[in-house]
């Protein structure tokens, strides 16, 4: 028990960001677990991706536990990559990676929940139609797993800052110094 807190405390001071290597606390994701289209609709809220357990957007973690952002690994990166494409209907082979510095990773430890947020290429020998579905937002990959379960997904759209908002709790979003409110107060 002492090692894995001190592995715990280590990772806390490290300061762990979204595009190094280090291995980030266990999550469970592997490169097979993928989530239907239909797995990943939203809530009549439209915020939560699935499990009745994950936060909605805007709550905050509860006593003293922090969301941790966490190192993308290449296993964590190929899970997204192979849970975005099984919701595409795409093989993987269709996507060519990420785009750098677009890969994000969380975990809520009140909620249980590991968050995550990646841009998708395609690969330059995609068909046009793929290609095209890669417009628009098409490349955007939001994704919630709770727990040990399959990573869910749901694309993003434009403008990303407003998915963004919709689905992830604010404080994923602070964690990730990304924006935690609209550009422009009407925009969203």
């Amino acid at each position: 028990m002492m090692a894995g807190l001190a592995l715990l405390a280590s990772i806390g001071v490290a300061g762990c960001t979204a595009n190094s290597t280090a291995s980030p606390p266990s999550s469970g994701a592997t490169a097979t677990q993928t989530a239907s289209p239909a797995a990943v609709a939203p809530s009549s809220s439209g915020v939560t991706p699935s499990a009745t357990t994950a936060p909605t957007a805007g709550s905050t973690p509860t006593g003293s536990a922090a969301v941790r952002d966490l190192v993308v690994t290449g296993t964590t990166r190929s899970a997204l990559i192979a849970t975005f494409a099984s919701f595409k209907g795409i093989p993987v082979s269709d996507i060519a990676g990420t785009r750098p510095d677009s890969v994000y990773y969380a975990f809520d430890p009140a909620a249980g929940t590991y968050w995550g947020l990646a841009y998708f290429t395609p690969s330059t020998t995609d068909p046009m139609n793929v290609t095209v579905n890669f417009q628009d937002g098409g490349d955007i990959g939001l994704f919630a797993k709770v727990g040990a379960g399959p990573w869910q997904v749901r694309l993003g759209g434009e403008p990303p800052e407003c998915n963004e908002l919709k689905f992830y709790p604010h404080v994923v979003l602070a964690a990730w110094s990304l924006p935690t409110s609209p550009p422009i107060p009407t925009m969203c």
